[in-house]
């Protein structure tokens, strides 16, 4: 049976790993429903029994949950961000494990509403007061590394140290996978870590609240350019805006949204790109960022990223110093005076970047047609944490 497979993306312990707001893929997952009683066959089934209890994969956290297990160290209402998953630390009696949830949703969530995704157990921690299984018979302290590679054939990776081998199997994606470890002194299985992020089958939408979210209703446009180049204050089509600004505030000015076949809603805490702004049959695109918990329309987002050029838009777009488009290098480099900023020469191109004031990675990109001499690109990028959001 196929499923829905997230593809994920970066690192979080609760230890939280990001997963791509993509709309996910399907994988070659054989997991029958949660719900199953009898333990497969297949090692891709993603199930285990533990102490005689059959676990599958991910599986809704009450269902865990009712199996004994409790926190350790978190509470459950500790919460998830969407498309996330991490690990936490859980006891069943004296026993703990290291245990994996994902928030499949576009909203957070406590770990309370999320989905157990897997788990890892270890000799060091169960001190001989629990036992496993997995799909054939493999069982904790009994089956050696031939008997696991006889009952699942090759595995997808082997790692080999003096103290432990692990082998790895693995479908197409580094998240849906099962690693058994085998003890070099005792030959047998001591350890096992099973983690399965398909999206399952009877996952239930999560609702898109259609409330301005606070953060936005506290921005407040800049009432002047000023001076300092670092600020992320631009001037574009007459109105001024400091990065990040709410779509909402580009709306409110006369700019359409363009979406491209992109999604109109973001995920609580996620971002978009792709999207436009347009206006006058002009138009310039836009990175754009959901600082809300929960997922919201685009235009309750925030612009983070402007890319304007001379080729896409005739919309005036002022800096500060009177930096805008077609000035020519000696003129800008005057405008420059005084201001941090990097250079880096091209064949054609020379682009100069100014640190915004609070992040050296982001902050405004100059780029100058070096043949023609005239600023043709302004960029602006800024995606500061929510605490710093209007600094």
């Amino acid at each position: 049976m196929k499923k829905r497979a997230l593809i994920l993306a970066a690192a979080f312990c609760l230890a939280v790993m990001p997963v791509s707001a993509a709309e996910p893929e399907a994988n070659n997952a054989t997991a029958t429903a949660a719900s199953a009683e009898e333990m497969s066959d297949d090692i891709y089934s993603f199930q285990i029994k533990i102490d005689g209890q059959l676990y599958q994969f991910p599986m809704k956290y009450e269902e865990f949950e009712e199996k004994g297990w409790k926190f350790d160290g978190v509470e459950s209402d500790e919460k998830l961000e969407p498309n996330s998953y991490g690990s936490v630390g859980m006891k069943l009696g004296r026993v703990r494990a290291n245990v994996t949830f994902i928030n499949f949703g576009i909203n957070t969530k406590p770990l309370s509403e999320c989905y157990v995704a897997g788990i890892s157990l270890d000799d060091y921690y169960m001190e001989d007061q629990m036992s496993f299984e997995l799909p054939k018979g493999i069982a904790y302290h009994v089956s050696t590394r031939e008997d696991v590679e006889a009952a699942y054939g090759p595995a997808s990776d082997v790692y080999e140290s003096d103290s432990y081998v692990k082998l790895t199997y693995e479908l197409d994606d580094y998240y849906s996978r099962v690693e058994i470890y085998i003890d070099a002194e005792s030959k047998t299985v001591n350890e096992v870590s099973v983690r399965c992020l398909t999206v399952p089958e009877d996952l239930e939408e999560d609702t898109v609240s259609e409330e301005v979210p606070e953060v936005v209703t506290q921005y407040q446009a800049p009432t002047e350019l000023g001076n300092d180049l670092s600020s992320c204050i631009a001037e574009i089509d007459g109105h001024l805006y400091k990065i990040p600004a709410p779509v909402s505030a580009f709306l409110e000015n006369g700019w359409d949204i363009l979406y491209n076949d992109n999604s109109e809603v973001i995920a609580g805490k996620d971002s978009g790109y792709g999207y436009y702004l347009t206006k006058d049959n002009q138009k310039f695109r836009i990175g754009i960022k959901n600082y809300a918990e929960n997922a919201t329309a685009v235009e309750n987002c925030f612009v983070v990223d402007i890319y304007n050029d001379d080729f896409s838009t005739v919309i005036p777009v002022k800096l500060q110093n009177g930096i805008t488009f077609n000035m020519n290098t000696a003129d800008l480099e005057a405008a420059l005076e005084g201001t941090t900023y990097e250079k880096e020469e091209g064949s054609s191109l020379d682009s100069y970047f100014i640190p915004s004031f609070d992040d050296k990675y982001y902050g405004v990109t100059i780029t100058v047609n070096k043949e023609e001499d005239k600023v043709i690109k302004i960029a602006l990028s800024r995606s500061p944490k929510e605490t710093n959001l209007f600094d």
